[in-house]
């Protein structure tokens, strides 16, 4: 009978120990003066790493979603009477409120929002596009910026 009372009872946590010549090692952007940009995080993936959990938290998102559509509703009702936030300004079609959506979404997610803006010599034209915050780095003189694909 205390055999099959032992059994049944579940035994502490186990706790793995690793020793140290079986970790791998991490390589980290730690000479910060060969790179032209700041690195943000030791590996430079700290935007990645906010927008995987910004977009995988169901908790986390509602509370970015709410945020956004808090501040862009209050901006459409109070500009009523300005016709150009639902105008087209890219050639993928979007408005204005889609695009300071997105890149409000992006600054309440990782703290950082970049739009780009494009006209021509004469601005004849001006179009705005948004640029998602995990490919955008800040240059070393804090005055320039450098765009990745990845």
């Amino acid at each position: 009978m205390e055999e099959t009372r032992r059994e049944n009872r579940k035994l502490g946590t186990v706790l793995n120990y690793v020793p140290d010549y079986e970790l791998k090692p991490v390589k980290l952007l730690t000479d910060f003066r060969i790179y032209e940009f700041l690195p943000f995080g030791s590996d430079n993936l700290f935007p990645q790493a906010v927008a995987l959990f910004g977009r995988t938290s169901p908790n986390h998102r509602g509370v970015i979603n709410s945020k956004v559509n808090y501040t862009i509703t209050d901006i459409t009702i109070n500009n009523k009477k300005y016709d150009y936030l639902n105008t087209k300004v890219n050639f993928e079609g979007e408005n204005l409120k889609q695009v300071l959506t997105k890149a409000h979404l992006d600054y309440q997610m990782g703290g950082n929002a970049y739009i780009e803006v494009i006209t021509d010599p004469r601005k004849s034209f001006l179009w705005f596009n948004h640029i998602d915050f995990t490919k955008v780095r800040l240059g070393k003189d804090q005055k320039s910026f450098y765009l990745h694909s990845d």
